[in-house]
């Protein structure tokens, strides 16, 4: 992943179109309950990679 395509600023955008898309995926998924701490903890994790590699 080339996270120099990744900025701060634009971290409201992601957040905005992956919860969209979570959403989305949630509504058509039984076991969405299962799943939503888990992409959560994803995003978390990316934005912490990203706020590292920004300095």
């Amino acid at each position: 992943i080339d996270y120099s395509l990744l900025s701060l600023n634009r971290l409201p955008e992601l957040d905005s179109a992956f919860f969209g898309r979570l959403e989305q995926m949630c509504s058509e998924n039984q076991y969405a309950d299962e799943w939503i701490p888990v992409f959560i903890a994803l995003l978390e994790a990316i934005r912490d990679t990203v706020q590292v590699c920004n300095g």
